[in-house]
């Protein structure tokens, strides 16, 4: 009899399960919201059964996102779902993969974003010179003696009034190679043709501080206009993955630092022979 009762529960959490459990509704906003839409598509989703929805950003919403009306509009989504007993997630980008809140690398902070360590420069010498202009960005040399077949690989301090002295006198492949601001492809809603390209540059992943910067514009903004409903209506948040399909090797200001803290050598030395 108890174990009759119990598959009697179990089918019944089954066929009628508690909101937490039930089956997402991706709810995505695109061109003109306003209450009455949110109302009506609300009605229309709590109807059919959906006792979840995952609120997304989809192209050209308005309010624009990450504004200041895109999160009241979002606050009142969150209201009236409450009113229906019904749970939100929020997707934490517009709209994926995440880490570039949309716009906001661009324009508020440059210096933050993803970037990449790359050829900068690729030439064929003859002799043991090697002249080269330094900046800010460059890492070292890797150089190849295509008569032998050997790698060397030298660092930027190793240059000397903008020019580099070889082992020896040979025809030597050179590359430069230096750190620049490189970002996988993005999809963000308010781009101009809905495109997914580089126009939009996601945070350095690798940097401390762009991630606070990325939480602090996204997870932290939704909390401040409706964060008495965290952990109640609102019940997570829907990250997509990060990407790291970039042209060269992620790179971060300190990275060489902080593996030689870490690991007890130089990495420099053994990356270039990758590029």
């Amino acid at each position: 009899m108890n174990e009759s009762i119990k598959l009697s529960s179990l089918f019944d959490e089954i066929n009628n399960p508690p909101a937490t459990t039930s089956i997402i509704h991706w709810w995505i906003f695109s061109d003109e919201m306003n209450e009455n839409r949110i109302n009506a598509e609300l009605d229309y989703i709590s109807n059919l059964g959906f006792k979840q929805v995952l609120i997304a950003a989809g192209h050209n919403v308005s309010p624009k996102y990450l504004t200041h009306g895109w999160f009241e509009m979002v606050k009142f989504a969150v209201v009236q779902a409450k009113k229906r007993g019904i749970k939100v997630w929020i997707a934490d980008e517009g709209t994926y993969p995440s880490g570039f809140a949309g716009e906001t690398f661009n324009k508020k902070y440059p210096h933050k974003r993803m970037k990449a360590i790359v050829v900068e420069k690729e030439f064929i010498i003859e002799g043991n010179l090697c002249e080269v202009e330094p900046h800010s960005g460059t890492i070292g040399i890797l150089a190849k003696d295509t008569n032998q077949n050997k790698y060397f690989a030298f660092e930027k301090f190793e240059f000397s009034a903008g020019f580099l002295y070889l082992p020896y006198h040979s025809t030597w492949q050179i590359k430069v190679i230096s750190s620049a601001y490189r970002t996988s492809p993005t999809r963000y809603v308010h781009h101009p043709t809905g495109a997914k390209d580089t126009t939009y540059s996601l945070c350095d992943y690798l940097d401390y501080e762009a991630v606070s910067l990325f939480i602090s514009e996204v997870y932290e903004k939704y909390k401040v206009y409706m964060g008495e409903e965290f952990g109640k209506t609102i019940i997570g948040f829907f990250a997509d993955e990060p990407d790291y399909s970039i042209s060269g090797l992620p790179y971060t200001d300190n990275i060489f630092d902080i593996f030689y803290k870490e690991k007890g050598y130089d990495v420099k030395k053994y990356h270039t022979l990758f590029l």
